[in-house]
C-alpha cells in the first residue's frame, strides 16, 4: 500500500479555490469538502471563494443528531461515532483519477437515519474506497442538515420561513450542484451522476426524483430499503400549534420565531419534543421529512410521478427481514411445531393458505420466517411504488429483493443496512456478512449489476440471469440469495395475506 501527501499535492483547482487530498493505494480520497453554507433553517447558498489551498484531509463535521448514539448493533451494522457540528454541509470523494479526460461516471450516496439522523461516515461500510477501485468510478457521500435543523415545519411565521420544511433536501441539491460544477476535476463525468441511497437516504433519493430543481442534476437513482409512504413522507399535520407550543417552551412570545436560529440546539430539540409528544404523539420518532409544497411535488404514489422522474431509469428492493425479528427464530422451532403455531393462531384454513403461500413464495426458507419476513412495510411500498410508475410509463424500474440468510445467532435473516457491504463492496467492513464461498460471489453479482447500472441504466451482467424492467403486467423481481434468479408476481399472495392478518413477530 502507498501514500501520498505532499505540500505540492495531490491538489485540485475547484470553482471556490484549491482543495489538497491525499493518495492512498491508488486512490485520491478528498474529505470534509464545502459544498455550500446555510443559516439555521435557511436554503443553502454558495460558499465563498478562498485564496491558497485548503486541506480537505479529514471528515467534515456531521449534523448533530437529537438522541444519544448507542453501541448497540454494531456487530451487525458497524459504525463510528463522529464531531457533530451545525456546519455540516460537506462530501467526501474517493476516485481513482484526477483528470478531466477520464469522464468517469459518478456515483453520489446520501446515507440513512430517516431525516433525522445518521451521516456520511456513520458505517464503515459507507467507506467509497472499494467502490471506486473495482468499479473505476467517483464515490461522493454527503453529510447535510437533519431534524430541526433541515426539516423543522415553520410555514405561517413568515415567508422566509416557507422553505424551511425541505431545506435539507436542499442541502442535497447544493451538493450535486456542487458536483456538476467541479467533478471534472476529480476525473468524473458530471452527465454521468447515479445517485443512491438507503432507508432515509432511499427516501432522499425519492424526494429528489419528485424536485424540481434538482432535475438534470442526476441521470440514475438506486433506492434501497427506502419506500414507507406516508410513514416517511407527506404528513399533513399542521404544525403551528406545536411551534407556538415550542416557543412558549423557550420563554419566546408567537412573535419571536427569528430567536429559534440562535437558541442552543440542545435547548431547541429538547422544546420542541416536549411539545411534538403533547400535541401530535407521545410515541417514537418525531416526524421529519420531505413537506409537499411548491418545491417537493409530494410521494409519487399519491401525487404522481414528475415528468423528470419518469425519465430517470431506477433499481429499487429492499431486504427480507428489515426490522422484523421472530421469537421463533430464535427458539429455533421446527416447521412442524411451526404449522401447529400458525394454524392455533390463524384457524386450520387461514392458517393452510398462510403456510401455502409463504412456501410458494420463499422456498427453501423455515416456517418461522413467517413472523420475522416483511410485507407490511418495505416490501409492500416497494411493489406499489413499482406498479405505480410502470402505469406512469416510465423509463425502466428494476426490482430485487435481498434474502440471504446470514449465519449468526443460528441463522439471521437478511436485515436493515445487511446489503449495503455488497452494494459497496465492503464486506471486510462488516465481519457479520462474511458466508465463505457465499458472500463473495453475491457481492460481485450485485456489484457488477450496480455498475452496469450506473454506466449504461441498466443492470446487465453475466453474473446474473437477465434482469428485465417491469411492467404493468409483469413484476420482474431479481432474488439476491446464495442463488439469484428472476421470479415473476412470486410473492403476491403471500404480501397481501401477511398484510391482511397483521402478521409480525
Amino acid at each position: 500500500m502507498n501514500f501520498y501527501c505532499d505540500k505540492e499535492g495531490p491538489i485540485v483547482q475547484t470553482d471556490k479555490g484549491a482543495l489538497r487530498g491525499y493518495l492512498f493505494n491508488g486512490i485520491y480520497q478528498f474529505r470534509g469538502v464545502d459544498y455550500a453554507k446555510a443559516k439555521r433553517f435557511g436554503l443553502p447558498e454558495e460558499i465563498d471563494a478562498f485564496e491558497g489551498v485548503r486541506d480537505a484531509l479529514n471528515y467534515g463535521s456531521v449534523c448533530p443528531t437529537m438522541f444519544p448514539d448507542s453501541p448497540a448493533g454494531d456487530i451487525m451494522s458497524p459504525h463510528r461515532v463522529w464531531f457533530q457540528d451545525e456546519n455540516c454541509l460537506n462530501l467526501n470523494i474517493w476516485t481513482p483519477s484526477l483528470s478531466p479526460d477520464q469522464k468517469l461516471p459518478v456515483v453520489v450516496w446520501f446515507h440513512g437515519g430517516g431525516f433525522f439522523a445518521g451521516s456520511a461516515i456513520e458505517q464503515y461500510a459507507y467507506d467509497g474506497e472499494n467502490m471506486s477501485r473495482q468499479g473505476n468510478v467517483v464515490v461522493v457521500t454527503v453529510n447535510h442538515r437533519l431534524n430541526v435543523l433541515g426539516f423543522l415545519d415553520l410555514r405561517g411565521f413568515g415567508e422566509k420561513y416557507e422553505r424551511s420544511c425541505n431545506a435539507g433536501t436542499f442541502d442535497l441539491i447544493a451538493a450535486l450542484r456542487w458536483i456538476r460544477n467541479n467533478i471534472a476535476g476529480f476525473g468524473g463525468d458530471a452527465d454521468q451522476v447515479t445517485i443512491f441511497g438507503q432507508s432515509g437516504g432511499g427516501g432522499k433519493v425519492i424526494s429528489l426524483l419528485q424536485m424540481h430543481e434538482a432535475d438534470g442534476l442526476f441521470h440514475r437513482a438506486l433506492i434501497m430499503s427506502g419506500t414507507l409512504g406516508t410513514l416517511m413522507t407527506d404528513h399533513d399535520y399542521d404544525m403551528r400549534p406545536v411551534i407556538k407550543k415550542t416557543l412558549s417552551g423557550l420563554g419566546f412570545g408567537e412573535d419571536e420565531v427569528e430567536k429559534l436560529e440562535t437558541v442552543p440546539y440542545r435547548e431547541l430539540v429538547s422544546a420542541y419534543l416536549t411539545a411534538y409528544r403533547e400535541l401530535i404523539s407521545d410515541k417514537g420518532i418525531p416526524f421529519f421529512g420531505p413537506i409537499k409544497n411548491q418545491d417537493y411535488a409530494g410521494d409519487p404514489v399519491k401525487a404522481g410521478f414528475t415528468e423528470h422522474a419518469k425519465t430517470i431509469p431506477v433499481m429499487i428492493g429492499s431486504t427480507y427481514s428489515e426490522f422484523f425479528h421472530s421469537q421463533y427464530k430464535e427458539e429455533q422451532k421446527t416447521d412442524e411445531e411451526m404449522t401447529g403455531i400458525i394454524k392455533e393462531q390463524f384457524g386450520e384454513a387461514q392458517g393452510v393458505q398462510l403456510i401455502e403461500a409463504f412456501r410458494q413464495a420463499y422456498p427453501g426458507k423455515p416456517l418461522c420466517d413467517i413472523y420475522a419476513a416483511d410485507s407490511a412495510a418495505f416490501r409492500y411500498e416497494v411493489k406499489k411504488w413499482v406498479h405505480e410508475r410502470a402505469k406512469a410509463g416510465a423509463a425502466g424500474t428494476y426490482e430485487y429483493l435481498f434474502t440471504l440468510e446470514f449465519p449468526f445467532n443460528g441463522g439471521t435473516p437478511a436485515w436493515h443496512c445487511s446489503d449495503i457491504p455488497f452494494f459497496f463492496h465492503n464486506l471486510d467492513k462488516a465481519p457479520v456478512v462474511n458466508i465463505e464461498g457465499v458472500s463473495d460471489r453475491l457481492r460481485d453479482q450485485i456489484f457488477d449489476a450496480f455498475m452496469q447500472f450506473v454506466r449504461t441504466g441498466k443492470p446487465d451482467t453475466k453474473l446474473l440471469p437477465e434482469w428485465p424492467a417491469c411492467t404493468v403486467d409483469d413484476e420482474a423481481t431479481m432474488v439476491f440469495d446464495r442463488e439469484c434468479e428472476v421470479r415473476h408476481q412470486y410473492d403476491d399472495a403471500f404480501i397481501k395475506l401477511h398484510y391482511d392478518l397483521n402478521v409480525a413477530g
